[in-house]
């Protein structure tokens, strides 16, 4: 039985901006973005040298790679609401790959207390999805098995990942597929 839901920030709960700036990098130097932030991720970089390492590799001033990771964190209210309606029922985490001081550029400390049982961010842990490790490492943080946690992400090797370690899981694609989807897994009720 179900009885935790962890949920992925950027591609769930924001859109997020490292695919713009993908869109933005000379082919031959999107590699090395991933490879940034990879590490920014794994908390290896500070927030400041990450944005000074993309502004170099783009060109571009910190504040120009700034605000564009500003202009594109565009929240998923729909999904942000539904997530506050599944804390009467279950426990509710977020798993994510992000650097430091990104997540509170998009939730207060509030927000996210009200909003979920946990926080497990990467650059905290020092891990990143999809190693099996991480998953675990939620699923103690909620006081629950494996088995009993739902993993939500919109990259299918973070589901894998999740899998591989007994949790069941469901790739994000939209607000209304996914009520659906978890109401098909969980019976819940559905957003109108």
């Amino acid at each position: 039985m179900i009885r935790g839901i962890i949920f992925d920030c950027f591609g769930v709960l924001y859109q997020g901006s490292i695919g713009h700036l993908q869109e933005l990098a000379p082919e031959s130097k999107r590699s090395e973005l991933a490879n940034l932030s990879l590490s920014s991720d794994y908390g290896y970089l500070s927030r400041e040298e990450f944005l000074v390492q993309v502004a170099d590799l783009l060109t571009m001033s910190t504040s120009e790679v700034e605000a564009i990771m500003q202009a594109d964190h565009i929240r998923n209210d729909a999904m942000v609401g539904y997530v506050r309606s599944l804390r009467a029922t279950h426990k509710v985490a977020m798993l994510s790959n992000v650097g430091r001081g990104v997540i509170e550029r998009l939730f207060t400390t509030e927000e996210l207390a009200e909003l979920f049982d946990t926080v497990v961010l990467s650059s905290e842990v020092g891990m990143v999805k999809p190693e099996p490790d991480i998953y675990r490492y939620t699923a103690k943080k909620l006081d629950l098995t494996e088995e009993q946690c739902l993993m939500v992400d919109d990259l299918a090797v973070n589901i894998e990942g999740a899998k591989s370690v007994g949790m069941k899981g469901i790739v994000f694609k939209t607000t209304d597929i996914f009520t659906v989807d978890l109401a098909d897994q969980l019976s819940a009720p559905r957003v109108s």
